[in-house]
């Protein structure tokens, strides 16, 4: 649903698409991480706070998405 969301206002042409930023705070935060690894090369940049992440996950992010 928050992708759907997100490429609606792309769509309208409101968004400026090279600075798509997510953000999410403890279970937001899970799904930043969630929007990220399905989604790498949507968004410029993730700030999560106060949510656990594993090191696989880290290790396909590395690189990818500025966290």
């Amino acid at each position: 649903m928050v992708h759907d969301v997100i490429i609606r206002l792309i769509d309208s042409g409101i968004v400026d698409t090279s600075r798509v930023y997510i953000g999410g705070v403890s279970m937001g935060g899970f799904t930043v991480y969630q929007m990220i690894t399905e989604y790498p090369d949507l968004f410029a940049a993730a700030v999560v706070m106060s949510a656990g992440v594993s090191l696989s996950t880290i290790d396909r992010l590395a690189g990818k998405v500025p966290v």
